[in-house]
Order: C-alpha cells, then sequence, then structure tokens
C-alpha cells in the first residue's frame, strides 16, 4: 500500500490514507 501524507484534519493531529480503506491519526507531537 501507498502512504499518502494528507493535510491534518484537525490541529496537531495528521491523518494517513493506507490503501483505500484504512485511515491512520498520528498525533502530530509523535
Amino acid at each position: 500500500h501507498r502512504l499518502r501524507d494528507l493535510p491534518p484534519r484537525s490541529p496537531g493531529v495528521r491523518w494517513f490514507v493506507m490503501g483505500d480503506d484504512d485511515t491512520v491519526f498520528l498525533p502530530d507531537n509523535l
């Protein structure tokens, strides 16, 4: 799967779409 870095949906949170269905939210402070 390709990991796409998308614009943050909320402050301090980055979200990644893996494949077509899975969405992973990561805190910006990680």
